[in-house]
């Protein structure tokens, strides 16, 4: 920290004006190496941030004011720099480690170039927290640092402001706290790049969901200093992509063994499970598919609970998702469009698993640009495609759609769009509950109780109801005429398809 009183660092930077002639004189009989080592230093000296009188005195008028507000304000410079001791918050994390090292060659911080850097993967994969590890571990070597959390929620506070308002109003928000000055007025959009362009900084920019915020905070390299890196976190990999940001990290999944230990930190508060939890903490464990939000939830859900506590919670955590866990994946749900919501529910209700080209031969006719909407959901990290063209989807995510698909059935008093589970169709369709809704039924689904006791097999080979299409059952064995499954055929036989699909109900007693 320097601080200029009663002088001008220019002249300090080329030793000029009294400084100057000061300068010289204690020159004097010095070796020509130690002047050049003296200039030097004070070139440098010169260049660090710190305070000048002289712009204090331009604020206020009075100077007893304009000085104490200044020592007021060294004091205070000087009490954070203290403050600033090496963060020791994510040492324990599992995986932090390998995802530092990552960051850290992506951002290649011993290049004098000005790097955008970003941060990719679906919501509660951890992109947040690798982001603020960096910044604690890095933020000390830049002139000015900040990491603006939730950029979407500061964007969205202006309310039903013009596109031009909002990115006004974010850019000032964000000036006023790195350059720790409340309150401040800007007037355009250039004001950013003309404050920082000189100086090394390093900005996290968390949670951006639109280009446009991209575009009032770092609109490019040109804004900042040289050696400056600014960090974007996001789940939108094609946001990144437009913002011609190059260097993006991908975050992945933790392991079998790293989510296990996640999942034992916050329910046990230690690395692994004690006596008696084993089998249960694995089986939560894989009913999260290892993502670390869930882990973490659920880990503090369960913390304390006897063994019996957990066995009695582990149907319910099957059905049903956790409250906290739903609130932060929705928002991906939400963020999508009305024909990219439908699709992401066809998906987690009926297609997980299933080849693209049987998505796209289903919903091909649908109007919903299938081709399209698929690439839509992989860049917002809602579903994956492999190298063998299955989509899958986490399962959190899938039992998160089939929610939001039972709780509109609800709303719209039982006219069911899907249905899933064998209980669920025969009732449906055998008491004519909302059977102009159904767009399609899963495949597969075992009806051996609900028929008679004798039935082990019961399995709906063709599933999709599109535009009325519906199942025409080609066989029943004379036995199954006295049950009322039977009412299902009698219903399915009043109906008046478009499109007829054949499905071979196969029978046989156990």
């Amino acid at each position: 920290m320097t601080v200029f009183y009663d002088i001008d660092p220019s002249h300090v930077r080329k030793q000029s004006g009294e400084f100057g002639m000061a300068f010289r004189k204690t020159c004097e009989r010095k070796t020509e190496h130690q002047k050049q080592r003296w200039k030097q230093a004070l070139t440098n000296v010169a260049s660090i941030l710190g305070e000048d009188s002289h712009k204090w005195s331009q604020r206020f008028s009075l100077l007893r004011d304009n000085e104490a507000d200044m020592i007021s304000k060294i004091a205070k410079d000087v009490s954070n720099e203290l403050n600033l001791t090496p963060s020791r918050d994510f040492d324990y994390l599992v995986g932090i480690e390998a995802h530092l090292a990552k960051m850290t060659s992506l951002l290649c911080l011993e290049s004098d170039e000005t790097r955008v850097v970003g941060i990719w993967g679906p919501l509660g994969i951890g992109k947040t927290t690798i982001a603020r590890a960096i910044y604690n571990q890095i933020s000390r070597s830049f002139q000015r640092s900040l990491f603006m959390d939730n950029v979407k929620r500061s964007y969205r506070c202006g309310g039903d402001s013009d596109i031009y308002t909002l990115k006004l109003r974010l850019q000032r928000e964000f000036l006023s706290k790195i350059l720790d000055h409340k309150d401040m007025e800007i007037h355009h959009l250039g004001t950013a790049q003309q404050r920082l362009k000189y100086q090394k900084v390093l900005v996290v920019l968390d949670n951006v969901d639109k280009l446009e915020q991209l575009q009032a905070l770092a609109n490019g390299p040109p804004w900042f200093g040289k050696g400056s890196r600014i960090i974007v976190t996001t789940d939108n990999k094609h946001l990144l992509e437009a913002h011609k940001i190059k260097h993006i990290y991908e975050v992945k999944f933790p392991s079998k063994d790293e989510a296990l230990k996640i999942f034992s930190q916050s329910a046990f508060t230690q690395n692994a499970p004690p006596e008696g939890y084993l089998n249960l903490a694995v089986e939560v464990t894989e009913l999260t598919s290892h993502l670390p939000l869930g882990l973490c939830v659920l880990g503090k859900a369960l913390c304390g609970e006897s063994v019996s506590m957990w066995t009695d919670q582990l149907p319910r955590i099957k059905t049903s998702l956790n409250r906290d866990i739903e609130q932060v994946l929705i928002v991906g749900y939400n963020g999508l469009d009305d024909k990219d919501k439908t699709i992401f529910l066809h998906i987690a209700c009926l297609f997980e698993g299933k080849r693209v080209d049987c998505v796209t031969q289903f919903l091909g006719n649908s109007g919903l640009d299938i081709k399209y909407g698929l690439g839509v959901l992989v860049e917002r990290a809602l579903i994956s495609i492999l190298s063998d063209k299955l989509i899958i989807m986490h399962r959190l995510l899938r039992q998160m759609g089939r929610e939001i698909v039972r709780k509109r059935s609800i709303q719209l008093s039982m006219r069911c769009r899907f249905l899933m589970g064998a209980c669920y169709m025969y009732h449906v369709v055998a008491d004519n509950i909302g059977t102009g809704a159904v767009l399609g039924t899963t495949k597969g689904s075992k009806l051996a109780k609900l028929v008679w006791d004798g039935i082990s097999v019961l399995v709906l080979s063709m599933f999709w109801l599109l535009r009325c299409a519906f199942l025409s059952i080609m066989s029943m064995p004379t036995a199954a005429f006295e049950h009322p499954f039977w009412k299902l055929k009698k219903r399915l036989s009043h109906l008046k398809p478009s499109k007829e699909v054949n499905c071979c109900v196969d029978v046989a007693r156990s």
